[in-house]
């Protein structure tokens, strides 16, 4: 499973969750909290293209070997900046046609995006179960419970974490999304094209 990256709203580095991330997660920011040009151009040279370049050298490929992103038509990833460094980097773009993600792109099929989800909401019903009871024991006679940035950015940054270093050992969600989205015979030599097509 490739790195993830996960993006907070703010203009420098501060505005990141104080938490030690592991390797396989990529802090990064955005005023805006979403995706866009610059964060793309961090993802492509912090995780695709060394993903690109490991799979090269394992397949004993050539440096300038193609590799293949099959990507979502989200606007920032169709500007020209980010489309030239993909092709500077040897990675061609397939793009999933809007409104397809779900049926089209396996991260985002709901046999792995939905479980990857459900992991991080179970993470949170537990904490709020523990914050309730912990409210009751205690004797008030109303539950109140705060979310305070400072509490809740570390946690969220631990729950993302741990989601998807769990679900890179469930073989089985991919495989379900690979399927889903028809191209799991394609990877694995077992697709036959149809010669009158």
């Amino acid at each position: 499973m490739l790195d993830s990256q996960i993006i907070y709203e703010g203009k420098t580095n501060l505005c990141h969750a104080q938490f030690n991330f592991p390797p396989h997660v990529k802090p990064t920011h955005s005023e805006s909290h979403w995706s866009t040009e610059d964060t793309n151009v961090e993802y492509i040279d912090d995780i695709l293209d060394p993903y690109m370049n490991e799979q090269r050298q394992a397949l004993n490929l050539r440096p300038t070997q193609y590799g293949l992103l099959s990507w979502d038509v989200f606007k920032s990833h169709t500007t020209r900046r980010v489309l030239d460094l993909l092709e500077a980097r040897y990675i061609k773009v397939v793009f999933v046609p809007p409104n397809c993600t779900s049926i089209s792109s396996a991260y985002d099929h709901p046999e792995f995006n939905k479980n990857v989800k459900g992991l991080n909401k179970n993470a949170f019903m537990h904490f709020y179960a523990g914050k309730v009871a912990d409210s009751l024991a205690s004797g008030e006679n109303e539950v109140f419970v705060q979310f305070p940035m400072a509490e809740m950015k570390p946690l969220h940054a631990k729950w993302t974490a741990e989601s998807l270093q769990f679900a890179a050992t469930q073989e089985q969600w991919m495989e379900n999304a690979l399927n889903g989205v028809g191209i799991w015979d394609v990877l694995y030599g077992n697709f036959t094209p149809d010669p009158s097509m």
